[in-house]
């Protein structure tokens, strides 16, 4: 912003136009800052006085209006340090570091590494804890719920705090050597990622520093290096559907990436003398910021370390299919199910379905579908009939299941086969729309089942075919 020209460590703000330096400190020190998703609200941790009550220069945490230009400071401590706030949405919590014994009266005597929160209306609370540290901490987008590590069961674990109420859970339960650290969690504290050598999954043998992804009843890895290979940051954005990583490679040197979750493949961003990502979505789609000495659009050719943002990578259409050719059990209410796991974590605006169903009689078939993480399930046939209401007794569908189709699917009997053929498309028996809103990530479950005796068939193909947003 010009106006740092003795080139002392300041913390500024970016609005993806223009930079505006937060701090005036001629020799002090700060500690990453936090901005709130709706970019009005900043918290910093510096040993500045913006305001005149910081007169001996402590490192305190700070909370700025970047609307209305306002600054707060919310610690006044002595001869200590305050560090890594993460503040909420809404600007009125903010949870961070602290080893300072007068943060208010009473707190941390022997001056332990302790996690403490600030909020608007109910002041300062903190977790006291004694011959151990924590650390790391990170507060949900909605203020809910807090993550941190700390060693104080004699293991670097992960937990979560809801301030103001003493509710702590510990995420992780593992034994030494194990190490568990860098939380991060998603806006409505539904899912917390991390660092871990240890195997949660079956697939980290080697102890090698991976990313984990824990949804509130399991785990999941999400990377898989070597033992060259070591990943040094995980970052959650506020959907929970993607996660933002660092990869150090002896070999290979430093990549960042994100995986779109659950079950997602790594999608590259940047390598070299790149690292220490975060997360952000653009529009619905995942956007990286992050630090390096590359020269990558070619603003840096000093290979000074500089802060850079991805273009936001915006997905295609999802379009996944399964094709299980699986028996339908004959006159079985239960059926025959089969998945398809989605992976980018998009809001639905559209959902079409498309059947390859081999049936004699598809009077006989109910076919549902469900989205498994939300629960949302609908009828899309219902035994089909004639228009006379008689049942239809051919056979056969193939068929683009689309709440704006031509024609309801459940009268169609044409004198073909497949009798239900598209085009045209057909309407479900119930509305796709019921999904709209939803994220796409998931698991999706298609049921046939055939509830008449005699006559049976197979499930050959399905499709899930979204506009998403």
């Amino acid at each position: 912003s010009g106006d740092n020209p003795s080139g002392e460590l300041q913390v500024f703000a970016w609005d993806g136009a223009t930079f505006t330096r937060l701090t005036d400190m001629s020799d002090g020190s700060a500690s990453r800052g936090s901005a709130s998703s709706s970019s009005r609200w900043v918290a910093y941790a510096a040993s500045d006085n913006p305001l005149g009550t910081n007169g001996d220069l402590n490192q305190e945490i700070f909370r700025v209006d970047l609307v209305n230009g306002v600054w707060l400071q919310i610690t006044d401590t002595t001869n200590c340090t305050n560090s890594q706030p993460s503040i909420a949405n809404g600007g009125t919590r903010i949870l961070f570091a602290t080893d300072c014994t007068d943060l208010f009266g009473g707190f941390n005597a022997d001056g332990n590494d302790e996690i403490a929160v600030w909020d608007a209306s109910n002041g300062l609370d903190a977790l006291e804890t004694s011959g151990c540290s924590s650390a790391d901490p990170e507060l949900a987008d909605d203020g809910s719920l807090g993550v941190y590590s700390s060693d104080c069961d004699g293991n670097d674990e992960i937990y979560s705090w809801i301030p103001f109420t003493g509710t702590i859970s510990q995420i992780t339960t593992t034994g030494a050597p194990a190490v568990n650290t860098s939380p991060s969690v998603s806006g409505d504290g539904g899912v917390v990622a991390f660092l871990s050598v240890a195997d949660f999954t079956g697939g980290n043998a080697d102890g090698s520093y991976e990313v984990f992804a824990w949804n509130g009843a399991s785990f999941e890895q999400l990377t898989d290096g070597t033992v060259l290979q070591n990943h040094l940051a995980a970052r959650v954005d506020s959907s929970g559907g993607f996660v933002a990583a660092m990869l150090f490679d002896a070999v290979g040197g430093n990549s960042v990436f994100y995986v779109p979750r659950p079950g997602g493949t790594a999608v590259p961003v940047a390598s070299g003398d790149v690292g220490w990502p975060d997360i952000a979505l653009d529009g619905g789609q995942p956007a990286l910021f992050f630090e390096g000495g590359e020269d990558l659009v070619g603003d840096n050719v000093d290979g000074n370390t500089e802060i850079f943002r991805s273009t936001a990578v915006f997905l295609p259409p999802v379009d996944q299919c399964s094709a299980p050719f699986v028996t339908i059990p004959d006159n079985n209410s239960s059926g025959v199910s089969d998945d398809i796991i989605v992976s980018p974590g998009l809001s639905i605006s559209d959902l079409n379905i498309s059947l390859d169903i081999s049936h004699t009689y598809v009077n006989d078939l109910v076919v549902t579908l469900e989205h498994v993480e939300t629960g949302t399930t609908i009828t899309l046939i219902d035994r089909i009939t004639r228009d006379n209401g008689n049942p239809c007794f051919r056979n056969d569908i193939d068929a683009i299941l689309d709440d704006d189709g031509d024609r309801d699917v459940g009268t169609e009997c044409a004198n073909q086969t497949p009798t239900v053929l598209s085009p045209p498309s057909f309407i479900p028996e119930e509305a796709l729309s019921a999904f709209d809103g939803e994220s796409t990530s998931g698991t999706w479950r298609l049921t046939v089942s055939d509830r008449v005796s005699a006559d049976v068939g197979t499930l050959n193909e399905w499709c899930v075919d979204f506009e998403a947003n």
